[in-house]
């Protein structure tokens, strides 16, 4: 008895990468940023051109990515959950949700996903590249969420 398995959707690269951690089956996976992780990126930047804004800057962007940490983080979607990863070297897990207990929604231009999850709240995540592969991970999310993201 053949059981086919659908090829997962997504970054090749982060597919490869999340295999030796992630244990069952991939369906999609997509590096995304955190909503302020551009300013903390800029802030370190900055930091290092200027001595004294140097030790002001991390006051302005020390939870600028809160709850999540400052680093880009790999949006996993398994038969089962929906997990989270730190992109570091090696990826660490942030969380995982069951299937039908978060809730999502895709930005009009279709380049930022927000989610509603248990112990975090509301998450406002950035693809890093909007392509064919964005949606199509955004979607498979969309479709295993409980509905939209309430924004009252």
């Amino acid at each position: 008895m053949d059981l086919h398995k659908p090829e997962p959707v997504g970054d090749p690269s982060a597919i490869k990468r999340l295999g030796t951690v992630v244990f069952v089956g991939i369906e999609g996976v997509l590096k995304v940023t955190p909503r302020g992780l551009g300013r903390v990126r800029a802030a370190r930047m900055l930091g290092g051109f200027w001595g004294v804004l140097g030790a002001v800057l991390p006051l302005f962007t020390i939870h600028a990515t809160d709850p999540l940490p400052a680093t880009p983080i790999y949006l996993v979607l398994t038969p089962d959950d929906l997990r989270l990863y730190a992109a570091e070297k090696p990826p660490y897990e942030i969380g995982r949700w069951p299937k039908r207990t978060y809730h999502a929604t895709v930005s009009a231009d279709g380049g930022a996903l927000d989610l509603e999850v248990e112990r975090l709240g509301i998450i406002h995540l950035h693809a890093e590249r909007r392509s064919v592969l964005t949606r199509n991970v955004f979607d498979l999310v969309i479709r295993s969420a409980a509905g939209p993201v309430d924004s009252a």
